[in-house]
């Protein structure tokens, strides 16, 4: 299982580093298009609200076997949950599903079998189900909460707002050109519906991916200590019976001498 973890995290971590470029060109035109208020202000994707019926997205495995991995993401979860009056459940991977299940929460969907490889079309279809949760008028906020890798023993359970947008995630804009001299096409609205569609999608995958390489890693130290850990408890309990072979034979031999002792 090692062996097969560290094969796969190869993989994951070259698709992970493609897309970290992607992702980081759409934060830029987000930041730019959040720079103009007449198009922000008002839209319902930017405005803000204090209402507290609370959607979740959360990105688990589907197994264990991984260490901590599920067990802190869901910890993470646990922070806006506390602070919710309703909440429920978008869960990639069966733990999430399971761990909230068990308390009761509803699980809207579960994406199984998608965790250690995701596809581009995975965070499309689960961006459709938070746009139309959000447009439903259900839900007042909707969160994403997934790992980030940082290196194959540093990964951080992380939450962020998907909607309304929350642009205190968004990079600084290097632009020299003043906003009042730029124009859009199409307009403000179709170009926020556009941009802000696109960019969730470009956050879920981004998630996705972030998720499986923290998974994989996680998965393969855990099964490395396992080794560890077995061939420690193999010399142990190797020692151990040598120990009591020695014994009984010590004690075999005490006897027969004694044996012969007693006919003389």
């Amino acid at each position: 299982m090692n062996l097969v973890a560290t094969s796969k995290l190869s993989r994951s971590r070259e698709k992970l580093k493609k897309e970290r470029l992607y992702s980081k060109q759409m934060r830029l035109v987000m930041a730019r298009i959040a720079q103009d208020t007449d198009l922000t202000m008002t839209h319902p994707y930017f405005t803000e609200n204090s209402g507290k019926n609370n959607l979740i997205v959360l990105i688990t495995a589907d197994r264990g076997l991984c260490g901590g991995y599920n067990t802190n993401a869901c910890r993470a979860c646990n922070e806006i949950v506390g602070k919710s009056e309703k909440v429920d459940f978008i869960c990639v991977g069966s733990k999430g599903r399971e761990y909230y299940a068990r308390r009761g929460r509803a699980v809207l969907k579960t994406f199984a079998g998608i965790t250690e490889t995701p596809f581009m079309e995975d965070a499309q279809e689960i961006a459709e189900m938070v746009f139309n949760a959000y447009n439903s008028g259900e839900y007042d906020n909707i969160y994403l909460v997934y790992t980030h890798f940082h290196t194959v023993v540093s990964y951080e359970p992380k939450h962020m707002r998907l909607l309304p947008f929350d642009t205190s995630e968004l990079p600084d804009y290097p632009n020299d050109i003043p906003p009042e001299h730029m124009s859009f096409e199409p307009n403000g609205s179709e170009l926020i519906e556009f941009a802000v569609q696109h960019y969730i999608e470009a956050v879920i995958f981004n998630a996705l991916c972030e998720s499986a390489s923290a998974q994989l890693a996680s998965k393969m130290v855990s099964m490395e200590t396992a080794t560890e850990n077995a061939e420690k408890m193999i010399s142990s309990l190797a020692l151990t019976y040598n120990r009591a072979r020695q014994a009984r034979i010590t004690q075999e031999l005490t006897e027969i001498v004694a044996g012969a002792n007693a006919l003389t």
